[in-house]
């Protein structure tokens, strides 16, 4: 790993913190997909399917690879902006419904669909593309998810976030169905 390649360090730190989680916590080890699959899905649809230029850079694939590291790893904010620096920590905390590493912060995730609403662009093309591996997980392993409360969360609480992403909204749209 390159310590020039910012995405490619933030793959690496994603890799390590989720260590030994599977994509499916239910189904464990047999579900055959380490968690990690989940945050490098989320940067293949910004990189690969969403048209959008600005969603490829760097920094935007450094949040969507540790866009769950606060709050399905022990990962401190603090270790995060060590490495990482204050503007993508910051990111990353922002799209933290919650940080594990600290306990009393579990309440905060009344708050979180409070704050998205606020947050730039690209962090809510994030929040979208996270969505869209949900549903696609859904299909996968459908004795896992209910795909039916996934989807309610999708049109009342994810596609108002999108209202200035007409590809993303669509392709959420349609995934719901």
């Amino acid at each position: 790993m390159s310590g020039k390649d910012p995405v490619r360090k933030a793959d690496a730190f994603a890799g390590l913190a989720h260590l030994g989680q599977w994509r499916v916590e239910s189904l464990g080890a047999a579900c055959g997909e380490p968690f990690v699959s989940h945050p490098r899905a989320v940067a293949r649809w910004l990189t690969e399917v969403h048209p959008d230029p600005a969603l490829h850079e760097p920094w935007v694939l450094q949040v969507a690879l540790l866009h769950c590291v606060l709050w399905r790893a022990e990962v401190d904010p603090a270790q995060l902006e060590a490495v990482f620096g204050r503007d993508v920590a910051a990111s990353v905390r922002m799209l933290s419904p919650w940080m594990r590493a600290v306990p009393a912060t579990r309440k905060e995730e009344d708050t979180y669909w409070k704050r998205l609403p606020r947050a730039p662009r690209e962090l809510r093309a994030i929040v979208g593309a996270a969505w869209l591996d949900h549903l696609d997980a859904a299909d996968r392993w459908p004795d896992a998810f209910d795909r039916e409360a996934l989807v309610h969360d999708v049109r009342e609480k994810v596609l108002p976030l999108l209202h200035d992403d007409p590809w993303l909204e669509a392709m959420l749209d349609a995934s719901a169905d």
